[in-house]
C-alpha cells in the first residue's frame, strides 16, 4: 500500500517479500512497522496472533518448523516464554476450538504450498501429495 498514483488514490502491489516484522535483509517499505499483529482480524481464525505463531511452529514436520522458525527470526518470532504461554492457552481450549484452529492452520499451509508451487519452487514429494489431496 505504498504507491499512490494519479489514476488511483491508493494502489496495493503484491510482492513476494519478507514479513515486515522479521525482515533481516534491510529492505523496507513505507508501511512496514505500522501493523498491530495482535489486533489484526486476520489472525482471529487462528485464535489470535499468539496462537497463530504457536500453530505455525507446530507443523507436523518438525524439520519444516525449524526452517520456518529460522526464516522468521527465531526468538524474534516466538520466544520460549511466549511459546509456553501459547501452549497454556492451547491446552485450555475446548477440543472443538482446537480442531477449528488446526483446520485453519492446515488451510494456511496449503495456501503457502500452493503459492510456492505456482512460483516454481520444487516441493518435497510428501508436500506435493498433500497439495494434491
Amino acid at each position: 500500500m505504498t504507491s499512490p498514483v494519479s489514476c488511483e488514490k491508493e494502489m496495493t502491489l503484491l510482492v513476494l517479500a519478507e514479513c515486515p516484522r522479521h525482515n533481516a535483509t534491510g529492505r523496507s517499505f513505507r508501511d512496514y512497522g505500522d501493523r498491530d499483529y495482535h489486533g489484526d482480524l486476520y489472525f482471529d481464525d487462528f485464535g489470535g496472533y499468539d496462537l497463530f505463531r504457536f500453530l505455525v511452529l507446530r507443523h507436523p514436520s518438525s524439520e519444516l518448523c525449524r526452517v520456518v522458525w529460522q526464516l522468521v527470526g527465531g526468538d524474534k518470532f516466538l520466544t520460549a516464554q511466549e511459546e509456553a504461554a501459547a501452549l497454556g492457552t492451547w491446552t485450555s481450549l475446548s477440543d472443538e476450538k482446537r480442531a477449528c484452529y488446526l483446520n485453519r492452520a492446515i488451510e494456511y499451509w496449503m495456501e503457502v504450498y500452493e503459492k510456492l508451487h505456482s512460483l516454481g519452487v520444487e516441493l518435497p514429494a510428501k508436500v506435493t501429495q498433500q497439495v494434491r489431496e
